[in-house]
């Protein structure tokens, strides 16, 4: 199980990684065969990443 750290990470993660997390928002599942994210994918990985800044924001403050 993996633990939260309040540090950020030594190095960001590579371009293909970030890709990937944000296709995952988006509802990509990832498998072996499905290939990379597509455009409306990481649309909607990228809504999704907004309302979860608005969020944080708001709770924080």
């Amino acid at each position: 199980m993996r633990t939260r750290s309040s540090e950020p990470p030594d190095l960001p993660p590579s371009l293909n990684d970030a890709v990937r997390l944000l296709g995952k928002l988006g509802g990509h599942l990832g498998r072996r065969g499905d290939g990379h994210p597509g455009s409306e994918v990481l649309w909607r990985g990228m809504s999704r990443l907004a309302d979860i800044e608005v969020a944080y924001e708001l709770y924080t403050t």
